[in-house]
């Protein structure tokens, strides 16, 4: 799709160490009832994580336990976006 419409297409991969993960959910699991109600629990990450296929492409992988700067950093260099 993005060759026919002459196009560069570029993927962004957002991770977390495991660590991190756990801790989010936890934290949401206390704060928010939909988490809950959606069992988003270690167990199912892990199930979910297993499941992923490597990305063959060209793409940046984004660690999103980082600054939320640095982040932004990286996908704007990666997207030949520049700031002033």
């Amino acid at each position: 799709m993005s060759t026919r419409l002459n196009q560069t297409l570029k993927i962004i991969y957002c991770w977390a160490p495991d660590e991190v993960i756990r801790q989010r959910l936890e934290h949401d699991l206390q704060t928010d009832s939909s988490n809950r109600a959606a069992q988003r629990t270690m167990e199912k990450y892990y199930r979910i994580k297993s499941s992923f296929q490597p990305i063959t492409y060209e793409h940046l992988r984004v660690d999103t336990s980082q600054p939320v700067t640095a982040i932004l950093q990286q996908v704007l260099d990666y997207l030949g976006i520049s700031t002033y």
